[in-house]
């Protein structure tokens, strides 16, 4: 598998759920928010990362997103939910142990199942104060400016146990 292919298994897994394409990067449009997914490569070689981002309307003046300029700061999908070295393993394009049909699969199935459903939470407002309240993780890698902006009543950066 190559960039060209990573890139397009991304473009039919999202574009069948109206996610348009700017570059290396996919995002969802609401009334009030971008919700973006963006693919990084590692400038030491054929590894990719997920990044997961938002970005509030009312806080950004663009009328289209641009890359890493959300509000939180860009969010590994191997962060959420997942085995972080399962997804950097399917991810680093190097790898040739995995089978090309199995990383498919795999790439395919975390985006419908992972990244999908977070970025259609976090396309609306409500949504983000939801995963923000429910998610220590995201506490802590929301930007000011949009903690601020939603005036959450919970503790930004509970204490670690």
């Amino acid at each position: 598998m190559n960039k060209s292919d990573l890139i397009k298994i991304i473009s039919e897994t999202l574009g069948d759920e109206g996610f348009k394409k700017i570059k290396s990067m996919w995002y969802l449009e609401s009334e009030e928010c971008f919700a973006i997914l963006e693919l990084e490569k590692s400038p030491w070689g054929g590894q990719f990362s997920i990044l997961l981002d938002v970005i509030v309307k009312q806080l950004d003046n663009s009328n289209v997103p641009e890359p890493i300029n959300g509000n939180f700061i860009s969010w590994e999908l191997g962060q959420y939910q997942v085995d972080r070295e399962i997804v950097k393993k399917n991810f680093d394009l190097e790898d040739d142990s995995i089978p090309l049909f199995e990383r498919k699969a795999f790439i395919q199935e975390i985006l419908k199942y992972r990244a999908m459903p977070f970025l259609k939470k976090v396309s609306t407002i409500e949504g983000i104060k939801h995963e923000i309240i429910n998610n220590k993780m995201i506490r802590h890698h929301t930007m000011p400016k949009l903690w601020d902006f939603l005036n959450l009543e919970v503790e930004r950066y509970p204490p670690v146990n």
